[in-house]
This record gives C-alpha cells, sequence and structure tokens, in this order.
C-alpha cells in the first residue's frame, strides 16, 4: 500500500503550474476563460475564437 502514496506526489506539479500560470496573469483571474485556448480575458494568437 505504500506504492499508492506515489502518484499524488506526482500530479503535485499540475496545481503548481497553473498557480504560476495565474501569477503570470493576475489581472485576468476573474475574466471569462476560453474554453478553447484556455486564456483569460484574451484569446491565444492561434486560436480562432479571438
Amino acid at each position: 500500500s505504500s506504492s499508492r502514496a506515489h502518484p499524488p506526489t506526482a500530479s503535485a506539479p499540475a496545481p503548481v503550474h497553473r498557480h504560476v500560470e495565474a501569477q503570470a496573469t493576475p489581472c485576468n483571474q476573474n475574466l471569462p476563460q476560453c474554453c478553447h485556448c484556455g486564456w483569460r480575458g484574451d484569446h491565444a494568437p492561434t486560436c480562432p475564437f479571438k
């Protein structure tokens, strides 16, 4: 059962990456997020819905 303690640790970097992304664009945290490109308040240059 001790081996089951490792997978949750492996998924830890994902929330950290989201936190860094949120810090990079603090003014966009409360704006709607595009479900296609994932950008908040704006669309990615390659997003067809911009």
